[in-house]
């Protein structure tokens, strides 16, 4: 009796570790899992991306640290495609700290459309044409190279 209980605690404990290790895995964007493409002046490129958590997002705005713009628009693409983030890279910070600015596709004469580059963004806002609405949002993006 005491074999058997003490078999049927370890199938437990191995239950509950698998499933443990399946959530992590499914919920860890670090590696590879959390590559995407994003736009580098018209060239899209693989980056390693990762968001921190609110609270070192918070830290990290206080301290002023410095960083780059990466320009997303969120639930604003046709037939559900979307839309491929767009980074402000220079040569002399290729791996850093990324706050993320919001594309708002608010101009009727201008619907959501892929933007490929910082300038064409920015053209578009001084335009009228979209509204650009900086976030609290900070991520940690590194670019890996071509897609």
């Amino acid at each position: 009796m005491k074999a058997k209980a003490t078999v049927l605690a370890l199938a437990l404990m191995a239950a509950v570790l698998i499933q443990v290790a399946v959530v992590s895995a499914a919920v860890n964007t670090n590696g590879r899992v959390g590559v995407m493409p994003a736009f580098v002046d018209g060239e899209i490129l693989d980056l390693n991306f990762k968001e921190f958590p609110p609270a070192s997002a918070d830290a990290i705005l206080a301290q002023r640290q410095a960083h780059n713009a990466i320009y997303r628009a969120d639930d604003c693409m046709p037939d559900g495609e979307m839309f491929i983030s767009v980074i402000d890279a220079s040569e002399d910070n290729l791996h850093g700290l990324w706050s993320e600015v919001q594309i708002v596709f608010d101009n009727p004469a201008f619907a959501c459309q892929q933007l490929t580059s910082v300038d064409a963004i920015q053209a578009a806002a001084e335009d009228g044409l979209i509204t650009l609405v900086p976030t609290e949002i900070i991520y940690r993006c590194s670019i890996i190279g071509p897609q």
